[in-house]
């Protein structure tokens, strides 16, 4: 799936980002291994949630978070990352 990028969320965003994968072979622990990073933006509304985008990245930095910020979330939201 791709997004028109048309929609962008608005109001209450919550931003968080996370390791998705199962668990790697002959590894222990919480290595990274063949995981990929995302990042996840989520519009809250009154009982749960409206809408969501979610990107693979490859750090999680200000460099890789502020295109996925321009692209889906609207400059009027309040962002909470974390």
């Amino acid at each position: 799936m791709q997004s028109s990028k048309q929609n962008k969320l608005a109001g209450e965003v919550q931003v968080d980002d996370f390791y998705i994968g199962g668990p790697d072979e002959n590894q222990r622990g919480c290595s990274k291994g063949k995981k990929r990073l995302v990042v996840i933006a989520l519009k809250k509304v009154d009982g749960g949630v409206d809408r969501a985008y979610a990107q693979i990245i490859e750090h999680a930095s200000a460099k890789e978070f502020k295109p996925f910020f321009n692209d889906y979330i609207s400059k009027r939201s309040k962002s909470n990352y974390g």
